[in-house]
């Protein structure tokens, strides 16, 4: 099986950049602490697109790449056995108040009172 890694790279990438979590193709790690992630994010910006070049060149002064050959490993493992992006589900209907016509409100003293249905 031959995979183009270059486009599970940038899959990778361009995930990170994807502004909402729920947004279709967005990734995303755990947590809020920038420190706790700076060697994974050293990783996977270590590589960059070089539009003259049609493919991805190391930049300079990043010493490791293999967390972003790792994760863009993962997403084409993922697209062989047929995973797909999840989509944005569709806006839910609420469904329209309906009418209460055997409901009984029961009062007692010192009590709140009660909504029953029939």
């Amino acid at each position: 099986m031959i995979l183009d890694a270059d486009k599970w790279k940038r899959r990778v990438q361009d995930g990170f950049l994807v502004p909402k979590l729920e947004e279709t193709g967005s990734i995303s790690l755990f947590g809020t602490d920038p420190i706790l992630h700076r060697a994974f994010a050293e990783h996977i910006t270590s590589e960059a697109w070089s539009p003259e070049k049609q493919r991805y060149e190391r930049v300079p002064g990043f010493a490791h790449n293999h967390w972003l050959d790792c994760m863009a490993g993962c997403c084409a493992g993922a697209g062989v056995l047929g995973i797909r992006l999840i989509q944005p589900l569709p806006p839910r209907r609420v469904p329209q108040a309906q009418s209460e016509p055997w409901v009984e409100i029961i009062t007692m003293p010192g009590v709140s009172p009660i909504r029953t249905h029939y």
